[in-house]
């Protein structure tokens, strides 16, 4: 027996900003990166919504020592850092400034 599932993805509103250093030189040992939502911006610059297997919530993606939050021109360049300096190897999802997933 068979069953079907479907796959609801809803992004929650960020309850704040995660430094990118609580995900790279601070980040627990066992700690890892649960998921990862990229948001276009009006602008056209992105930046990204993750969610973190130590904290409860999500929480947009702020530079190394500050709580500004960290944007990108490039989708590549997003989509690079995530996969080799935050050692998240799941599905990334795209959201553009119109609402549709890329």
């Amino acid at each position: 027996m068979t069953t079907k599932r479907a796959l609801a993805v809803a992004v929650a509103e960020p309850q704040g900003v995660l430094r990118e250093r609580s995900l790279t030189t601070d980040r627990p040992i066992n700690g890892r990166v649960v998921s990862i939502t990229l948001t276009e911006g009006i602008d056209g610059w992105y930046q990204a919504v993750v969610r973190v297997s130590w904290r409860d919530g999500t929480y947009l993606l702020g530079k190394r020592d500050t709580d500004e939050v960290k944007r990108y021109k490039h989708l590549s360049a997003i989509v690079e850092r995530c996969r080799k300096t935050y050692r998240f190897d799941g599905p990334i999802i795209v959201e553009t400034e119109n609402g549709n997933s890329k």
